[in-house]
């Protein structure tokens, strides 16, 4: 399998990195390579996310209330503490 572009240069930006490694740090990094590719090809892929829409949370909030009476509870439970200095 060939890298093309931007794969390229980071591959032999890796691989630059890696040169001054012992073989023996080189053989274990391959062994936990390839675990990781194993574990990977065991993976079922996720499905295409769906987009959603914000129609998709339209009655979201289910209760007993009218919508009337929600929004009176909501205003009512605002608290404003702003006080306005005089200049």
């Amino acid at each position: 399998m060939k890298t093309t572009g931007a794969n390229a240069s980071i591959v032999e930006y890796y691989l630059n990195l890696l040169s001054g490694l012992s073989t023996e740090v080189k053989l274990d990094l391959i062994s936990k390579l390839s675990a990781s590719l194993k574990m990977d090809f065991g993976k079922k892929k996720p499905e295409k996310m769906e987009k959603k829409s914000i129609l998709d949370f339209y009655g979201a909030i289910e209760s007993e209330l009218p919508a009337e009476e929600m929004v009176d509870m909501i205003r009512s439970a605002r608290y404003f503490n702003r006080q306005i200095e005089p200049l």
